[in-house]
């Protein structure tokens, strides 16, 4: 749904079309249902069910931390899949001329709505696993500046790249 309106905008619309989702999301958690919602505290889970409950605590964080390397290692190889994949291709040849690609028969809105399924699908595998680990999945998590983040990360990491954005977030 966030994705079809998208397909029509370029370059820096269409960034600026993509974070004003978050912007509505968070208007929307924050006063429309606040009995739902529960306002600026967010929804928070009761406990916290052990990942493997016969740890101690400080085993629970690491095997927490090796949970979320596990996921991030698993992710980089679809990702690798899908980049060296004719997909892959096709995703490439969009970014590097859409009116070519289109000209070449590409359904382009196939494809880009197909880019942003995958990008969410990574996007909402993160915000699993931190909603998991903070217990907490509040108002201020869609706010612009978290928005920026994953945008800052990628440019320190080296954008056009799979592990470029990976090793942005180590450093």
């Amino acid at each position: 749904l966030i994705g079809l309106p998208c397909t029509r905008v370029k370059g820096p619309y269409l960034a600026l079309v993509t974070m004003t989702f978050p912007l509505i999301l968070y208007t929307i958690v924050r006063s429309s249902f606040p009995k739902i919602f529960h306002g600026e505290l967010g929804i928070r889970l009761p406990f916290k069910k052990a990942l493997f409950p016969f740890l101690h605590i400080i085993q629970q964080r690491t095997a927490e931390y090796y949970l979320s390397l596990t996921i991030l290692f698993i992710s980089a190889v679809i990702l690798y899949k899908v980049a060296s994949s004719k997909t892959g291709i096709v995703f490439i040849s969009i970014l590097d001329d859409e009116v070519s690609a289109k000209a070449c028969g590409i359904n382009v809105t196939k494809y880009k709505l197909l880019s942003f399924a995958i990008s969410g699908l990574f996007g909402t595998l993160a915000g699993c696993l931190q909603g998991y680990l903070l217990r907490v999945a509040s108002p201020p998590l869609f706010l612009l500046t978290v928005s920026f983040i994953p945008i800052i990360v990628t440019y320190f990491g080296g954008m056009g790249t799979i592990y470029g954005p990976i090793v942005g977030t180590y450093v």
